[in-house]
């Protein structure tokens, strides 16, 4: 029989921020936490061709996340290293540029293992589409589809984790599902911070790619060049991606186990001509 021996010490919570963070979490209402459907989840990581290992951009406890790894407001995508991750991430707008920035410059000292897939709003004026030039769009969602989930606040009580998801009506703005391949050329190193307002640093030819990727559009970080680009490609419909998930033979991951399917008014506006960024989702 072992001796077991106990004892109690108090950390503060400057020194234990992680576990303090959630220990005092409460779920408030809020407009950032939108979710893709599975189906385009699953769509861009085959388009991709790596097995996303973490996502960027969950609430708290992962709830609105497929995968099992995930950063958020307790535990920031942006205060932890990217090397060698495949990184998921669909970050809230006013947050996309760091996101790009701070994805670039984990890549830069990685280059040959790491990759990143965001879902972004088509909206080339704004800084961070700059940042864009070399990735490849895995598929172009055009306005009017119902692509967003959101937690359905009208379930719980004050302070209470919603008991499921709804749906988010139809969008009123582009989507691109794009993506970063790991590569081993070089020539797109540099300091990334430094460069964002200029141009990309990533290279138009990429490096060694997966067949999948080589085959992809590719983006220029330019509005005029890639206005015309995305004109020219077949759109990407959820009710594509739907059919090829079923025709796929797999399963749902369960976590929209009862979601609900009724619309939430409201939250989809933002035209991607009048420059108004508000809230994108967060998983």
């Amino acid at each position: 029989m072992r001796k077991l021996e106990v004892g109690a010490a108090h950390i503060s919570g400057v020194l234990n921020g992680l576990a303090d963070r959630l220990s005092r979490h409460s779920w408030e209402y809020e407009t950032g936490d939108w979710q893709i459907v599975e189906e385009a989840f699953q769509y861009a990581q085959h388009l991709a061709g790596v097995a996303f290992s973490l996502d960027g951009g969950a609430d708290i406890v992962g709830s609105n996340s497929y995968l099992a790894r995930f950063r958020s407001v307790a535990d920031s995508f942006l205060d932890h290293s990217v090397e060698g991750e495949h990184v998921y991430a669909n970050p809230d707008f006013e947050l996309i540029l760091k996101y790009i920035v701070h994805f670039l410059e984990g890549q830069r000292k990685a280059p040959e293992r790491t990759s990143g897939t965001f879902v972004l709003p088509v909206w080339m004026w704004t800084t961070f589409w700059k940042l864009l030039r070399g990735a490849k769009v895995l598929a172009y969602i055009p306005p009017g589809e119902h692509l967003f989930t959101s937690p359905e606040w009208r379930t719980g009580g004050v302070g209470a984790k919603p008991q499921g998801r709804a749906a988010r009506g139809a969008t009123r703005w582009g989507v691109v599902l794009i993506h970063f391949p790991p590569s081993v050329d070089c020539r797109y190193r540099g300091n990334v911070a430094a460069r964002h307002r200029e141009c990309s640093p990533v290279d138009d030819a990429g490096g060694q790619q997966p067949h999948r990727q080589r085959d992809l559009p590719t983006l220029r970080g330019d509005a005029h060049e890639d206005e015309l680009l995305l004109r020219g490609m077949q759109p990407t419909r959820v009710q594509d991606m739907e059919r090829w998930w079923a025709s796929s033979g797999k399963f749902a991951s369960g976590v929209h186990a009862g979601a609900l399917s009724t619309p939430v008014r409201g939250r989809t506006e933002g035209l991607a001509g009048e420059g108004k960024a508000g809230r994108q989702p967060r998983g």
